[in-house]
């Protein structure tokens, strides 16, 4: 497949390595908002040279980093502090720019000087093993503004010289020393260690906002710098054999229609054989052990943020709501015993008429979102750190609320043996 590029100084630059307008202009923003509000500790905002969109973070420089704290939190600006430290980065002094309940970017307040531009972009190139993109087109403007690249570290201009050359160019190429033997590199068929994750998760009826709040916190994170995985899954979901053994069962039958969708038509659990007596209590089985070897399977490669789009309120909810007609006691106490547990969750408790509002044309109806809103009253008991939220029609809860709760949340927590390990290697 071919990638496409942009020609920029004489190389050919992926797209996908330019930041795009909307970036640049919530950068711009952002850098805009922290010179602004810590305005009275003396700020220096650092940013790429190349302009504010090409930087992942703002690393902020003042001069009494206390007062620059104190404005930062009366903004309305979001300590990441835990999150972070769960997952294995230095405990420093990071925020989440917010304005309007919206994620901007990350910053990190520093006491002292910045330092000159051509030291921060060169002490960035150098914490890369491998010199990306906005590198090596940092280092070639400072390099035609006069950085004389004989000075620099050889095996620095080794490696943005090779990372130039993927690219297309060669002014670098010249000041390479190809006598200086490189410094090892790691095997690349070595293991890669898994990295420390933290899980949190997102519950409602259907209609109630979880995939919106999923969407915006996915968004956030990735605003901040913070990898995410997501994990969405519900029992009856992902069948695949289950399904086509459904199926065959349907047809000896002669029933059209999955039990689901008869439900949502309004027909008694009585009268469909997969929710009823010992035929439902096996199909229910089936069910519940395909959702915990998907749910599992999911968190098992997750790292970063783990956020669930439904999680184990949800799981019981559709047990009752759906299965209603089965003795589903032995299903409920696997679920809550072998579904991986969440640092933090967030129960978005709605209206169930207006959450069926909201998805007029969604098989699950407003009897069985009722029915659903019922079992999530009865199970939120069961759920470790679940914070309510209640919602109305015309609101959704904000990715910056969930985020500030669930640093606060974090921070009560001892953080796991491999996020200590990765703050001790990030820190030699």
């Amino acid at each position: 497949m071919k990638v496409e590029s942009q020609n920029i100084g004489g190389l050919d630059v992926p797209t996908t390595d330019i930041p795009s307008p909307e970036r640049m202009q919530r950068m711009e923003h952002a850098k805009t908002l922290a010179l602004k509000v810590l305005e009275g500790a003396n700020p220096t905002v650092s940013t790429s040279p190349l302009g504010a969109g090409w930087s992942s973070d703002l690393d902020v420089y003042v001069s009494d980093q206390t007062l620059a704290v104190e404005l930062a939190i009366g903004a309305g600006w979001v300590d990441l502090s835990a999150i972070l430290r769960h997952l294995g980065y230095p405990d420093e002094c990071n925020y989440a720019i917010t304005a309007d309940s919206t994620i901007l970017a990350k910053v990190d307040i520093n006491l002292g000087h910045a330092g000159t531009e051509s030291e921060r972009s060169l002490a960035r190139a150098k914490r890369l093993n491998r010199p990306d993109t906005r590198a090596v087109l940092e280092v070639r403007r400072l390099v035609g503004g006069g950085l004389d690249p004989t000075r620099l570290d050889r095996d620095l201009v080794g490696r943005l010289a090779d990372a130039e050359a993927a690219l297309g160019g060669t002014s670098l190429a010249a000041f390479q020393t190809p006598a200086t033997p490189p410094e090892p590199r790691a095997a690349t068929g070595s293991p890669r260690p898994r990295r420390p994750h933290v899980r949190l998760a997102i519950s409602g009826v259907d209609g109630s906002g979880k995939s919106t709040l999923t969407a915006a916190l996915e968004e956030g994170f990735e605003r901040l710098g913070i990898p995410t995985t997501m994990v969405w899954t519900r029992p009856g979901m992902r069948l695949e054999r289950l399904d086509r053994l459904a199926k065959r069962l349907r047809k000896i039958r002669n029933e059209e229609t999955t039990g689901l969708r008869r439900l949502a038509e309004g027909a008694s659990t009585e009268t469909i054989s997969s929710r009823k007596g010992l035929v439902g209590w096996v199909w229910l089985m089936l069910v519940s052990l395909a959702y915990l070897s998907d749910i599992r399977r999911q968190t098992r490669k997750a790292e970063g943020v783990v956020i669930f789009d439904r999680h184990l309120l949800d799981a019981l909810g559709t047990i009752d709501a759906i299965y209603a007609g089965v003795s589903s006691g032995v299903h409920r106490r696997l679920i809550r015993w072998f579904v991986p547990p969440a640092d933090f969750s967030v129960w978005l408790d709605i209206d169930p008429d207006q959450a069926a509002a909201r998805k007029p044309d969604d098989l699950i109806g407003a009897d069985l979102v009722a029915k659903q809103a019922i079992a999530y009253r009865k199970y939120a008991g069961l759920i470790p750190r679940l914070r309510t939220h209640h919602g109305s029609n015309d609101s959704y809860l904000s990715a910056a609320t969930v985020l500030a709760e669930f640093n606060e949340t974090l921070s009560n927590k001892r953080p796991g043996w491999r996020a200590v390990a990765f703050t001790k290697v990030r820190n030699r």
